[in-house]
């Protein structure tokens, strides 16, 4: 499993049976994934965009993540299911849905994707696509005309 961000210097650490690499922070969003990663693990509490999400599929990286709006509704994702969320009153009197993914769940979601490389393939493919589909060179034109500017 590979951390980035949480160490300025490299460091390896074995826990169990998980092997963590800790990799320090990057500038170039491209630099935060190595070129070994296979896939990208995001189990999520919260909803609500992620960049991380994103980036990773802007490489054509797909993502385990949780099962979680509006996620759950783009191609290149494999969802985890995630329980009923308790919704938390915040100070400004809005509220907070917090997801639960259960660790079994994610375990067996590593497993299965381990046991089939020609869904990592898959996943990877609509990753890519639904990048290109998302890029600035193909919405450019939409954005001119919602925004009425001049081409």
């Amino acid at each position: 499993l590979i951390v980035r961000g949480v160490s300025d210097t490299f460091r390896e650490e074995t826990v169990g049976k998980v092997h963590l690499v800790f990799l320090p922070p990057v500038e170039d969003h491209a630099d935060l994934y190595p070129p070994e990663a296979d896939v990208i693990l995001m189990p999520r509490r919260y909803g609500g965009l992620s960049l991380v999400m994103g980036e990773a599929q802007s490489l054509g990286l797909p993502v385990l993540a949780s099962d979680v709006a509006p996620w759950n509704e783009r191609p290149g994702l494999e969802l985890l299911p995630t329980e009923d969320p308790p919704v938390y009153d915040g100070m400004s009197g809005g509220s907070i849905a917090m997801h639960t993914v259960d660790a079994r769940d994610l375990a067996a979601g590593i497993d299965d994707l381990t046991r089939a490389p020609g869904r990592v393939a898959t996943l990877s493919r609509a990753s890519d696509h639904w990048a290109r589909a998302n890029s600035w060179n193909a919405l450019k034109s939409l954005w001119v005309e919602t925004l009425g500017l001049d081409p």
